[in-house]
């Protein structure tokens, strides 16, 4: 059995203990000072504790999925405390007088016997807590997480290199350029927290990302013309004269066709996967699966045989700006 399947099969066991503690102080409470019925008490139990093992289930199940767990890990910690106080209360709740009137007890037993119905379902959320760490830690590590957050990163380095091109243009030696200049220092250092500054596709990666994030301006220009060209202009970016002509090229199915198409796309973007690939063969008519397209891949990546890393590193117009 893994660790990580042991670790969440013995944190499951240990949290039964507070439950059935929590679910007994709770029916007490409810018959006791609540005056329920038997079968009312323990429907009430019931609920909260439901309540309360459907939100740590939610939570996992979202870590796992890739989706925030805020929301349920924060019911978990209320319904564990909730369960806590109620069945604690128990505890601290006297026997009925001759009149039928119940009065706090505040003795060392009942408080330390309290203090044990509260701990023990805090104690189950705080292990389970760390469960779904260890498993959004191992999300995070996984490799489509690893590149998008890779994108997102030259997105923002992008993005803020924009900015302050814009912003040079528009009013240079301003503080604006100066705040502009100093948040893409900001995305920078947080773009090499993440992905090491000895990465050999780094700089290729970001010069790509600078260019396409620059063409908005061509885009603008073509907007207020009212001219939108269908196609991009061959050899604007490393690959697009390739793409361009794999794009034209007729739908004719064949080795050297789908090895042309697949060093088109390895050009044009190094981080390309064998998904990308079947995609662009399924777009020409052409069956394929992913295991087709990252079998295609490695051929293509073969016959490059490192000629892309000097096409991948011409220098952006947008990154000659930038570090002017």
């Amino acid at each position: 059995m893994p660790a990580d399947a042991a670790a969440v099969t013995l944190t499951a066991a240990a949290a039964v203990m507070p439950t059935l503690l929590s679910a007994q102080g709770m029916i007490s409470v409810g018959i006791d000072v609540l005056r329920l019925t038997a079968a009312a008490a323990v429907a009430l139990a019931v609920f909260l504790e439901l309540a309360l093992v459907s939100s740590a289930l939610l939570a996992r199940s979202a870590v796992l999925r890739g989706r925030s767990a805020r929301a349920d890990l924060l019911s978990t910690w209320v319904f564990s405390t909730v369960s806590g106080v109620f069945s604690a209360a128990h505890e601290l709740v006297g026997q009925p007088d001759t009149r039928g009137v119940s009065t706090w007890q505040l003795d060392a037993r009942s408080a330390l016997a309290a203090a044990v119905r509260v701990a023990a379902p805090l104690v189950a959320a705080w292990l389970w807590h760390r469960i779904l760490t260890g498993d959004r830690h191992s999300a995070d590590s996984a490799p489509t997480r690893r590149e998008a957050r890779r994108h997102r990163l030259m997105l923002a380095v992008a993005t803020a290199a924009l900015d302050l091109q814009r912003t040079r243009q528009a009013r240079p030696g301003s503080r604006a350029a100066l705040r502009a200049r100093r948040r893409l220092d900001r995305r920078h250092r947080s773009l090499l927290r993440h992905v090491p500054a000895t990465d050999p596709r780094l700089s290729g990666q970001l010069t790509l990302w600078l260019t396409e994030v620059g063409r908005v301006h061509h885009l603008d220009a073509q907007l207020t013309s009212g001219t939108i060209p269908l196609r991009r202009i061959p050899g604007d970016t490393p690959g697009d004269s390739e793409l361009d002509t794999a794009d034209t090229a007729p739908p004719a199915d064949g080795p050297s066709a789908r090895l042309a198409v697949a060093v088109a796309l390895v050009r044009h973007d190094d981080t390309v996967s064998g998904q990308d690939v079947a995609a662009a063969f399924t777009q020409r008519g052409w069956p394929a699966t992913p295991r087709t397209g990252q079998r295609w891949l490695a051929k293509a990546r073969t016959s490059l045989q490192g000629d892309m890393a000097p096409a991948a590193t011409r220098p952006a117009d947008v990154l000659a700006t930038v570090v002017r």
